[in-house]
Parts: structure tokens; sequence; C-alpha cells
């Protein structure tokens, strides 16, 4: 028990106290906001300290006041240090116990010896609409029609000679010919 109380000497104080420091801060930047972690971790610190003091009183007993004075000094560090882990370690707890939280409760998690299933999802797309029925004989007859009259239009706005005219309505009539020749057969 002796070597216990030996780790916390007064001529190692202000590294001791940085050393406290340093895990209170730790422990304060990682705790949620509800700010339970750092009650918890004053309970701890009021542990540690009762404790060490009670091993102290028990293997030194009171010997006088300054004796006492540095043995409250030395429990103070040991509670600081009880307090910086406590409050480093409740933190985390309560960063786990958030998350746990935040799951889903409806769903039971898997566990790596349980086989995933996932079902695919049925996407319904809309049937394409059917195409349009194929044009009748009559209506492809009066479609090359049509585009036979519209050439001939436009060859006579062409402002061409009488030998170019000649020439392209004898071409639109070929075409309007072959047109009908593939409705005729």
């Amino acid at each position: 028990m002796q070597e216990f109380l030996d780790w916390f000497q007064l001529s190692e104080f202000f590294p001791l106290g940085m050393l406290i420091f340093l895990l209170a801060f730790v422990g304060q930047q990682i705790a949620p906001k509800s700010g339970d972690a750092q009650k918890r971790a004053k309970v701890v610190f009021v542990i540690g300290f009762g404790t060490y003091a009670c091993m102290d009183l028990s293997t030194n007993g009171i010997l006088d006041v300054t004796e006492t004075m540095y043995m409250v000094m030395r429990a103070i560090l040991a509670g600081g240090i009880a307090y910086g882990l406590g409050s480093i370690g409740f933190s985390l707890v309560a960063v786990i116990q958030d998350y746990w939280e935040s799951l889903p409760q409806d769903k039971p998690i898997p566990t790596v010896f349980e086989p995933r299933i996932i079902e695919p999802e049925v996407v319904s797309h809309p049937s394409p609409e059917p195409p349009p029925p194929p044009p009748t004989q009559d209506e492809r007859a009066e479609d090359a029609r049509r585009q036979y009259q519209h050439r001939l239009e436009l060859i006579e706005r062409a402002n061409l000679g009488s030998l170019e005219t000649k020439a392209a309505q004898e071409k639109a009539k070929q075409a309007y010919l072959h047109a009908i020749d593939g409705v005729i057969s």
C-alpha cells in the first residue's frame, strides 16, 4: 500500500497538476451536452480523495499539522487523477450511449454471425404506350400525294430556268411514283 501512496509526491505537483488538467480537458471535450459525465467524474474525485486519505491515515496516522496538510494535498492529486480518468471514461460511455440510442430501435441489429438478407426493392415502371398503328394504304397514298404537291410548289417558287424546272418536276414525279408503287404492291 505504501507503494501506491508514494505515487503522489508533492515534488511532482506541477506535472501531476498538468496531467489532471489535460485529462479533465479531454474528458470535457468529448462529453455530450447533458453534463452527466462530469457530475459522475466529480463523485469519482470525492471517492479517490477519500480513499487516498483513508489509506494514508491508516498507514501513517496523524503526526502533526504539516504532515496532515501534505497528506491532504497528495489526496487532492489522487482525487484529481481519478477525476480526469473518470471524466474521460464517463464521457466515452455517454457518447456510446447517445449513439446507441440514436440507432433505429424497430429493426434488430445484425451480428457478425447472422447472415444478412437483402431483398431488392420492386420498382414498377409504367408500361410504355403501344406504338400507333401503321398508316393504312389510303393514308400512305394521301401522304405521298401531299409530298408531291409540296415539291411542285417549291420548284415553282425556286425561279429556275425552264430546263431545270422540267428536270426537277420529273424527279419529283419519279419520287411520287416510287412512293405510290410501295403502297400499291
